[in-house]
């Protein structure tokens, strides 16, 4: 799997701008093996807030709940949006506080390797 880990919150704009991209981009490439994973920061925030928003949203990945900071400290997030998109080797090809201009074609690419090759594009 291609995994995007992207640290966020309700109160957060810029977090809130990239929900769309992020859901149009896990809609076209989660069969493929991309995984998106909305982390939320527990900062100013409830549960119940982030399932409205997210419901609002129409949010179309998981989000899970960061209840104590670890996976926040973890990743040594200091500012958010933090995203991180994991390659299928388990590295981090791209790390930063908003998506990269070349998102899609990205992960595209991180998609189509495969074992250390790259596959062709189907057509």
């Amino acid at each position: 799997r291609v995994v995007h880990v992207v640290f966020w919150a309700t109160w957060c704009v810029p977090c809130l701008q990239e929900i769309p991209h992020l859901r149009a981009t896990y809609e076209k490439y989660r069969d493929r093996g991309l995984q998106v994973l909305g982390i939320v920061v527990n900062m100013n925030q409830t549960p119940d807030t982030v399932r409205a928003v997210a419901h609002d949203l129409k949010v179309n990945y998981p989000i899970l709940w960061d209840e104590d900071g670890e996976t926040q400290d973890r990743y040594k997030v200091a500012y958010i949006p933090q995203n991180f998109l994991v390659g299928r080797d388990g590295i981090i090809r791209y790390a930063g506080t908003s998506l990269p201009p070349d998102y899609a074609a990205l992960v595209e690419s991180l998609l189509r390797k495969e074992d250390g090759a790259i596959r062709p594009a189907s057509r």
